[in-house]
């Protein structure tokens, strides 16, 4: 039985079409083709291995079973590490529907959202406060709650949140303390990085820290998604309520809403949620809900 020395070794994909990328050709270092290797689209300079006859079986094996691909070093990927091939059906965002068993098993929540056009799905309370949380951001125009299924190597792979901030793109992953499996996050990183897409993983506990402010502003955004299913018009009635918190720094609430007068107030209501949202009055909604005693400043 043939051994491997524990010299440098790489591996290049075989010419052979039929059978790339099922076979590699074994090379020692005298023999390193320093041209590299280049079929279609992927590959590069081979990566450069020190392994050991056992390791280096385990590396052939996982790219005869599809799980590692080499691909051409970029400013998301080192030119060390491993990245799977990734695939997807298309790059159009459309919120993609969750199985049986995700939503059997998962802490799924639902809320129509502003800046979606729909009733979006989240698979954990994280996800449910980030998605607040965008909705009231100035710099995010719009989002898609579970974007895209992507396939890498064999496993199926759907980030969070599809996000367009300050016209830039991006792909956000919401985990916990174990966080995303590396090869996920390389390749889907890596991926996405080719469409100028910035793919980026966040702490849950980071979208916890703001958990009061979400829940804050939860009752604003219940009140607006019913007034737009609605088709309600506030147009005139919120340029008369910024005139008037323009004229009078320190309004607050109950003097534009009298608690007596809500039932039939409910156009003043939504117009005052709406320059809220939009950030043409500001209120401090961070340490408490909107009150009638909250004070509201033109921005």
């Amino acid at each position: 039985m043939q051994t491997f020395p524990r010299s440098l070794v790489h591996i290049r994909p075989c010419y052979t079409p039929r059978f790339w990328p099922v076979q590699a050709r074994i090379c020692g270092k005298a023999r390193e083709n320093r041209a590299g290797s280049r079929i279609g689209d992927f590959g590069a300079n081979p990566a450069i291995f020190n392994l050991s006859a056992a390791r280096y079986t385990r590396q052939i094996k996982a790219i005869i079973r599809g799980r590692v691909m080499i691909r051409r070093p970029s400013s998301a990927a080192s030119p060390l590490e491993q990245v799977a091939r990734v695939t997807t059906d298309s790059l159009v965002p459309c919120q993609q529907r969750s199985s049986l068993r995700l939503a059997t098993n998962a802490d799924v929540y639902l809320r129509r959202c502003l800046k979606y056009p729909g009733r979006g799905v989240f698979h954990s309370y994280p996800e449910y406060l980030h998605g607040i949380l965008l909705d009231v951001d100035p710099d995010v125009t719009s989002f898609v709650p579970q974007p895209y299924t992507l396939k890498i190597a064999r496993t199926s792979y759907t980030p969070d949140v599809y996000v367009v901030r300050t016209g830039q793109q991006a792909v956000i992953e919401l985990k916990g303390k174990r966080g995303l499996d590396p090869l996920i996050e390389a390749s889907a990183r890596a991926f996405f990085a080719d469409y100028g897409i910035h793919f980026s993983v966040v702490s849950n506990n980071t979208v916890l820290a703001r958990e009061r402010e979400a829940l804050n502003w939860l009752p604003l955004l219940q009140v607006l998604a019913c007034a737009d299913q609605t088709g309600l018009d506030t147009q005139s009635m919120t340029s008369t309520l910024l005139e008037r918190c323009r004229r009078f720094p320190g309004t607050t609430v109950e003097e534009l809403l009298s608690p007596a007068r809500r039932p039939t107030q409910y156009v003043e209501e939504v117009a005052l949620y709406r320059l809220l949202v939009t950030h043409q009055l500001s209120a401090d909604l961070v340490s408490a809900p909107l009150n009638y005693s909250s004070v509201l400043t033109a921005c």
